[in-house]
């Protein structure tokens, strides 16, 4: 907070909206579209973002223009490299750029369906092998600032609305299972935060004042908007419930996964979720909806979820879930983000981090640091999956894997949002080792990641995977480049603090400063050392008497032919 953006006290945040008043947690009626409005309280569709231009032509690598000191300048730098002279319009407008979908296609945000249509669908979902299930639903795009220009913010509506439009483009959305939406309740929101985070952030002004707000101030936008910070944008009457539909979305998808009535899934859920603490909403996120969806699993299959893996590979730590599980044994939290040795947001996330109590050592962070000189790519998130986070997941064994799939590491983000240049086709590749466990039950739930045609890509490279389909390959001088001298150097650092809770990291420590291909290379001559080795020590070894018959027989042999 600055002396440019005064508090501002509740009262005088705008009226009675109660985008999150009523019930809120029940599902919408069978007349009611399966990405229609469901939550009390919402506007109508004339409240909605107009929709994506999904042409080709407006395609822009530029990022929005962000108000944090030194973030503006490099997203003009950013902006005047783009390849489309319409680029900074399209950005700059409500809706965002489009993301590569087919020319003059039109973005389908909601549809009308009759009571037999879905009840037909329900009957045809039984018969049908149970495969990858999509959660979206249009009521979180009207979590807009109240100044309604998403320049201001690179957490906006674009994102959800470009993702969407690639998922139907490319005829992915039609091969999965759409989930029936719905906002999560009170009750739900309460097993990972505070009854009063709870009710400040996901009910209507009236209800608010049942609330203790003292130690809560909102603050006054440079935009003329409002937010929790100066990140946090705050909508008197959507963000509630836009919130809260977000953490029904992932909790929901997560049930059907765990039941079987979903392979997998992805949630095209925000606003985003995983730096929400127990009683703090910052980074753009109210609600932990990654750790409602696991406490929940925990609590309503306590047999069959004994052990849930939650991986973060969004560029920033995920700070609320680390605090919601930092003792807990049963849930196993693997960060993968960069650091900077405690200078980048959010600050938390250290190597050292490892849990407490019971939990020691199911807290497990790969933390960056170097900076972004060079930028980390997909050698070195290969890496990091080879050495540390596949090896311990394989240990731990989980019975579900939750990934908080922030694309915020992807190319196309200047340094302040991330700075990294990891490819979508490196998260595919993520996604399918992940897929390798817990019987392929995972579930990605969209974090941050703010270059819409960044994010659109990677977001269709987890799906094409999810659904078995073939996705890009990694570029080949990316499996060839060893990762850099800091990403070694952090690698080393985490093994060494690991090794002792999870001994396994032991076995490719020294193949942390290896190229992919090096790796792969290693491993097989050292697979082929071990069958070559085993082959010797089961071949039967000769009697010692028929050893020395045969010794005997020569000299014989020799004194009979003198």
């Amino acid at each position: 907070r600055t002396s440019s953006s005064p508090l501002v006290h509740l009262s005088s945040i705008g009226g009675g909206g109660g985008g999150g008043s009523g019930s809120g947690g029940a599902h919408p009626t069978a007349q009611q579209s399966m990405f229609s409005d469901t939550g009390q309280g919402a506007g109508g569709d004339d409240d909605l973002p107009p929709p994506v231009n999904l042409t080709v032509q407006n395609r822009s690598r530029s990022l929005l223009s962000y108000t944090h000191e030194g973030l503006a300048a490099a997203m003009a730098s950013a902006s005047s490299s783009s390849s489309s002279p319409a680029a900074a319009g399209a950005l700059g407008g409500t809706a965002g750029a489009s993301c590569g979908s087919p020319p003059g296609m039109a973005l389908q945000l909601t549809t009308s369906s009759s009571a037999s249509a879905i009840i037909g669908a329900s009957r045809e979902q039984k018969l049908r092998p149970a495969t990858t299930g999509l959660a979206f639903d249009s009521l979180m795009l009207k979590h807009v600032c109240a100044c309604g220009d998403n320049a201001n913010h690179p957490e906006h509506s674009g994102r959800l609305q470009s993702i969407w439009a690639r998922l139907l483009g490319t005829g992915l959305a039609i091969r999965c299972d759409k989930l029936r939406s719905r906002k999560a309740t009170q009750e739900e929101l309460q097993t990972v935060h505070t009854e009063g985070h709870a009710l400040l952030f996901g009910t209507s002004q009236l209800n608010r004042q049942k609330v203790d707000t003292s130690r809560v101030s909102f603050v006054r936008l440079a935009c003329g908007g409002v937010g929790v910070d100066l990140d946090t944008t705050w909508n008197e009457h959507h963000t509630a419930a836009a919130a809260r539909m977000a953490a029904g979305c992932v909790i929901d998808l997560s049930y059907k996964v765990a039941r079987g009535e979903n392979r997998n899934g992805f949630a095209v859920v925000r606003p985003p979720g995983h730096h929400a603490e127990a009683d703090a909403a910052m980074g753009f996120c109210f609600f932990n909806s990654i750790a409602l969806a696991a406490r929940l699993l925990r609590h309503r299959m306590p047999h069959e979820m004994r052990r849930i893996l939650i991986v973060d590979w969004d560029v920033h730590h995920g700070n609320g879930t680390q605090q919601a599980f930092y003792d807990d044994a049963s849930v196993l939290y693997l960060s993968v983000h960069r650091h900077d040795d405690g200078n980048f947001f959010p600050g938390t996330g250290g190597p050292a981090e490892c849990g407490v109590g019971t939990g020691l050592g199911y807290n497990v962070n790969v933390a960056w640091s170097g900076g972004v000189n060079p930028p980390l790519g997909d050698a070195e998130y290969l890496a990091a999956f080879r050495t540390v986070v596949m090896p311990i997941a394989r240990d731990f064994a989980p019975d579900i894997v939750l990934v908080s799939a922030g694309f915020d590491a992807a190319v196309g983000h200047p340094a302040p949002l991330g700075g990294y240049v990891v490819s979508p086709a490196c998260f595919g590749h993520l996604t399918r080792e992940l897929m390798q466990l817990a019987n392929g039950k995972i579930v990605l739930a969209l974090e941050g990641g703010y270059d819409l045609p960044a994010i659109c890509d990677s977001a269709e490279e987890c799906v094409r995977a999810l659904l078995g389909e073939s996705t890009s390959s990694i570029a080949p001088s990316e499996l060839a480049r060893p990762p850099c001298q800091a990403a070694v150097e952090t690698l080393q650092k985490t093994i060494a603090i690991q090794v002792s809770h999870w001994p396994c990291v032991k076995r490719l420590a020294h193949t942390v400063g290896l190229s992919a291909l090096q790796a792969h290379s290693s491993e097989r001559e050292e697979s082929d050392t071990v069958t070559a080795m085993a082959g010797l020590s089961m071949q039967p070894l000769k009697r010692t008497s028929d050893v020395s018959c045969e010794d005997s027989e020569e000299p014989m042999d020799q004194d009979e032919s003198k």
